[in-house]
Order: C-alpha cells, then structure tokens, then sequence
C-alpha cells in the first residue's frame, strides 16, 4: 500500500472481537511501532470512511507505551 499524505485516521492494538463494532479493520502490519506478540489485534480506521492506508513517515507510539515488552 503506498502512503497517502493528507489522510487522517487512527489505529489500536487491542480486541479485535471490541474494535470492528466501531468500524476498525486490519490494519498494515508495517505500521505498528514494534514486532507484535498478536499482529491480529493491530487495527485501524480511516476517518474519512476510506481503506487503512500505510503510514507517511516512521511509526512511533506514546512514551507511556513504548516499549516493545507491551506489544
């Protein structure tokens, strides 16, 4: 997927079974900050109602969770 500049949206690491009930998809594994222990559980939402796009740019997390022993 090539990145798309100029597109917001969000993307979690949690419940998959939780997150598709207010519209979250799989999203590109490439673009979570760190190897996951459950790639399933990376998901993302376009917020314009688009695909889930890679990410412009180098994928990073708040301070609070980086650290790859959380994912």
């Amino acid at each position: 997927m090539e990145p798309s500049p100029g597109r917001a949206g969000s993307v979690s690491y949690g419940d998959p079974a939780y997150y598709s009930r207010v519209g979250f998809t799989p999203a590109p594994l490439e673009t979570a900050p760190f190897r996951l222990s459950q790639p399933e559980g990376w998901l993302g939402q376009a917020l314009d109602g688009g695909e889930v796009m890679a990410l412009a740019g180098v994928p990073r997390c708040v301070a609070a969770f980086d650290d790859p022993a959380y994912w």
